[in-house]
This record gives C-alpha cells, structure tokens and sequence, in this order.
C-alpha cells in the first residue's frame, strides 16, 4: 500500500495534493447544490433557465461560486452571484473550502516546517481540481429557450481551475505555516 504522503517532490506532497484537489471539487459541488436547494433562484434574474438539465444548472452555480459567468453568445451572467439567491454564499462556501482543503495539506506531519513548502503544498491541491474543472467547463452546457448557455472557458481554465485553487489553497498553507 502507498502512503500517499510519502510521495513528495521538494517536500510537497503531490499525490495527496492531487487526490485532496479532486475531492474538494467533487465536495465543493455537492456541497453548492445542496446549498442551491436551500437558497434557490433570485426572482428578479433577466434570463429564463427553465428547460435546463439539473446537471447543466448546478454546474453554472458550481462555476458560478468561483465567478465564471456563462454565456448565451451575446451577454453574460454569473449564475451563482446574479441568478441565485445569496450567491455570496456560494463564493464562500468555495473560499472556505479551498482554503481549508490547502490548510489540511500542509499541516501534515509529512511537510517540511518552512512557510515556502508549506504554501506550495496548499497550492498543490491544483494538480486534481485542474482536471475536474476543465472537465466539467465543457461538460455543463444547456440549451433554454432556444438558447445556446455555456461557461466562458477562458474563466474557467483561469479562474477556477487555477487562481481560485492555486491561490486559496497557498493561503491555507501560509495560515498552516504560521499556526504550527
């Protein structure tokens, strides 16, 4: 059996870097949707997403969170801060996440004491939530109303897929420096 900690680079450890970054993605939508269920759509959006997938819809929230808009071809939305209601908590539920989820990776016992490793190993968590992200950017797309929705992939790549882990995970790992 592999002790996924022991796999380090530098002191970082990336297998567990990589497997905690696809369960923070896997976690941080289930955890939007299930948030979506409680808080629901504002009544005042200007767009319809009535005959949308359930999937297409809660991947917008999902993306939404990390400030992906979609597109209809001509406008954009976020839908997680301008369709649905108190999309902030959307926002910080991801933040809390990926920041928790870069705290937890680098207070193992396994990384080295020093603040730059430590960092490095909460941004590590990128290595598995890249993948997921890119996955899901051409994977949720709908069609409502005749119209053609889908995320702006350039966000996606560069927003959620890297500064949002990247970033948030490496302030977890500054914060798990600083504690220990």
């Amino acid at each position: 059996m592999v002790d996924i900690e022991s796999v380090t680079v530098g002191g970082v450890p990336v297998l567990s870097g990589f497997l905690n970054g696809v369960l923070a993605y896997v976690t941080g939508f289930v955890a939007s949707v299930a948030l979506y269920a409680v808080v629901g759509t504002s009544v005042f959006t200007r767009w319809t997403f009535s005959g949308l997938s359930p999937g297409a819809e809660f991947g917008f929230v999902f993306y939404g969170a990390h400030l992906v808009p979609i597109t209809n071809g001509s406008a954009t939305l976020n839908y997680a801060t301008q369709a649905a209601n108190s999309g902030e908590l959307f926002v910080l539920l991801v933040v809390v996440l990926l920041v928790g989820t870069g705290y937890s990776l680098a207070a193992a016992d396994a990384v080295p004491a020093d603040t730059r490793t430590k960092v490095l190993a909460g941004a590590s968590l990128a290595a598995g939530y890249l993948p997921l992200v890119v996955f899901g950017g051409f994977y949720f797309t709908g069609t409502t109303d005749g119209v053609a929705l889908s995320l702006s992939f350039p966000h996606v790549v560069v927003l959620s897929g890297v500064l949002f882990p990247v970033c948030l995970g490496a302030v977890g790992g500054y914060v798990a420096s600083q504690s220990t």
